[in-house]
């Protein structure tokens, strides 16, 4: 491909949206914290992207016991997405994958919410299923893509076969 050529591509490219440089997804390594969250009636992401956020964050919810763990923001983000109110326990988050998004700075989370099963015992009491991540990787926004249909957990009692 001529140098010209190769100016048409980019200058194609760029008017159809698509960067030069290659806009695909790249995985992004994250780590899930065993944590329960403040209440949280709608669904929705937050990026958390410095100490003094951190420690506000961390003030609102109730962490399990040993601590909070030492978030170096100069190469992590902190995303945390809840999954809105239930009407009962045995709701989770469940995170399938984390990927840099399309845009510069973004990272696309991938989750399902699961729910409890037909027959499970769950607790009767609002509750506010989340995950809170962090991520290998500077991001200033986080967007959820999940699956239109919930997972259902199976059954937790066993029945006997007849």
């Amino acid at each position: 491909m001529n140098l010209l050529g190769g100016a048409a591509m980019v200058l194609v490219m760029w008017a159809a949206g698509a960067s030069p440089q290659g806009s695909e997804e790249k995985p992004v390594k994250f780590r899930v914290l065993p944590w329960t969250c403040a209440e949280v009636a709608r669904p929705s992401a937050k990026t958390i992207t410095s100490d003094v956020e951190w420690k506000k964050f961390l003030g609102e919810i109730v962490a399990e016991p040993g601590g909070a763990p030492r978030v170096d923001f100069r190469r992590q983000t902190v995303a945390v997405i809840h999954a809105g109110e239930r009407p009962t326990g045995g709701y989770s988050v469940r995170v399938e994958k984390v990927a840099s998004g399309p845009r510069a700075g973004q990272a696309r989370v991938w989750r399902r919410v699961l729910e409890p099963g037909p027959d499970a015992m769950v607790t009767q009491a609002l509750t506010y299923p989340c995950a809170v991540l962090v991520l290998e990787g500077k991001f200033t926004a986080v967007e959820i893509s999940s699956p239109s249909t919930p997972l259902r957990r199976s059954s937790s009692t066993s029945r006997a076969a007849p």
